[in-house]
């Protein structure tokens, strides 16, 4: 039987028993894929930060992102990034 590839990033916030759960990357659509590899690309314009929350709201949800900080919802799009499997390479350059 083949392995099923796993769909979404499981996490939970600190100090909360929900588990929330959002599609990983490779299953988004390509529009949002997009901006992903935009934000691997470039990280050091300023204005990407306010992309990079506006997309985390699209994904996530505004209410969920809201509630965070900066250093917060930068730690939940790494991880999430990483569990997707996003980097340069696999965005491309």
């Amino acid at each position: 039987m083949p392995k099923t590839e796993k769909k979404t990033f499981d996490f939970r916030l600190e100090g909360s028993e929900e588990i929330h759960s959002v599609p990983l990357l490779q299953n988004l659509p390509i529009a949002q894929i997009r901006k992903v590899r935009d934000f691997v690309k470039d990280t050091d314009n300023e204005d990407d930060i306010f992309e990079m929350l506006d997309f985390l709201c699209e994904i996530f949800g505004e209410e969920l992102i809201d509630g965070m900080t900066v250093d917060e919802a930068a730690y939940l799009f790494k991880a999430w990034q990483e569990a997707s499997g996003a980097t340069e390479e696999t965005l491309g350059e």
